[in-house]
């Protein structure tokens, strides 16, 4: 079968959108089917490039232009990205088409393309617009992307979500059956190294610091933990982001820049280990009611190095949550007070420590990309039962 991804940010591009996108073209291309990706010609990143076993193509999209022009300007702009898409899909032939979000404009492109040529479309809910809301300004541009979703997950043959509750979520915003309607989480490679035997770090947080990630009341809990103990905590992602010099006068502030080491963010093939210098991974959300279905990637890519999760969140009922005490994979805090004292008497627990980093690997193989994605093309296939042309 030929599969055409359509991605908004891939290889070499160290994000989790990137991370999803390559895990889908690896192991699709692993089950015997041509795969291409197209995504986005990014400032930072022009060439097309064929990898080991799929071919990654760039092309000018409406994200092309939304980085330099703006949301109105690139909106006139779009019919021109739309005709290119859609000699590009007519040339390719695809017989499925998978196009991931949060940002909408290039799965729509995919879709529409999609609708013109009869070629099954599914769509792969990340995120909903609805959480994106929290940090994306601009009334207008965000009841359009709402706009948008609410199109894709009712014209699509199938939607993925990463969890549970956003699959709710989705069926209930945009009236969905269903049986249409699939969860395909995030995940990770089971790794099988320890790393250093000596840990140069208690903790580390992997990934940007966005306004959602609840930064300035970890930072609190860190500086009353530092009290008691010495404490280390390896930022990946800090170092070179927008609010970098916000968050030094903050970590300032606080009195922790000696706990707190900065980096700039690492190719994902660095990744695990870097993950593997710390004891605990940290995960931390604010308590807006969108962000309770959210795992990130950081969480699975925390336990397949084997790294217990340190989280901190208000929610008092979240999927991440449910996730790390049923799998008995960590702990779960929501105020700074309480994260110090469960960080402060499990760094003290070896034996706890021990018990949990096994938990974690055994749950991290359970969450395997070849498995993740084996099981959203099976469950097309059970479906559609392959292209219907």
């Amino acid at each position: 079968m030929k599969v055409l991804l359509l991605w908004p940010t891939f290889h070499p591009i160290p994000n989790a959108a990137a991370t999803r996108g390559e895990a889908f073209a690896r192991y699709l291309a692993e089950k015997g089917n041509q795969v291409c990706v197209i995504t986005p010609i990014r400032d930072s990143v022009h060439q097309a490039h064929r990898r080991s076993q799929y071919i990654v193509r760039r092309m000018r999209t409406y994200d092309t232009f939304s980085e330099k022009h703006g949301f109105v300007a690139s909106a006139l702009l779009a019919p021109f990205p739309l005709l290119s898409m859609r000699r590009e899909v007519a040339r390719l032939r695809p017989d499925l088409i998978i196009a991931s979000s949060p940002a909408p404009f290039l799965a729509f492109e995919g879709f529409l393309v999609s609708r013109s040529q009869q070629t099954p479309f599914v769509y792969d809910m990340r995120d909903s617009w609805r959480l994106e809301e929290y940090t994306h300004s601009g009334v207008l541009r965000n009841k359009a992307k709402r706009l948008i979703e609410r199109c894709l997950c009712r014209g699509s043959d199938l939607v993925f979500c990463v969890s549970e509750s956003l699959r709710r979520m989705a069926i209930s915003d945009y009236g969905l059956l269903g049986q249409k309607v699939k969860v395909v989480t995030n995940g990770a490679e089971p790794l099988e190294f320890d790393g250093p035997a000596q840990k140069d770090y208690d903790l580390v947080f992997l990934g940007y610091p966005a306004k959602y990630r609840f930064i300035p009341e970890l930072l609190k809990g860190i500086a009353i933990v530092s009290r008691k103990m010495r404490i280390k905590m390896l930022c990946l992602g800090w170092r070179g982001a927008p609010q970098e010099r916000e968050l030094r006068r903050l970590i300032a502030k606080m009195g922790v820049k000696e706990n707190v080491d900065m980096r700039p963010p690492v190719p994902h093939d660095k990744v695990a280990y870097e993950l593997s210098r710390a004891k605990l991974g940290v995960t931390s959300l604010s308590g807006d009611s969108s962000l309770a279905s959210a795992i990130g990637t950081k969480t699975y890519e925390y336990l397949s190095v084997g790294l217990p999760i340190a989280c901190l969140s208000p929610f008092r009922k979240s999927e991440l949550e449910d996730f790390i005490v049923k799998n008995h994979v960590g702990f779960y805090s929501r105020n700074a007070e309480d994260f110090a004292q469960n960080l402060a008497s499990l760094l003290a627990n070896e034996e706890e420590m021990t018990r949990l980093r096994g938990n974690a690997r055994e749950v991290s193989t359970r969450y395997s990309w070849e498995s993740i994605v084996g099981r959203a093309f099976d469950d097309y296939l059970s479906i559609y039962g392959g292209s219907r042309r």
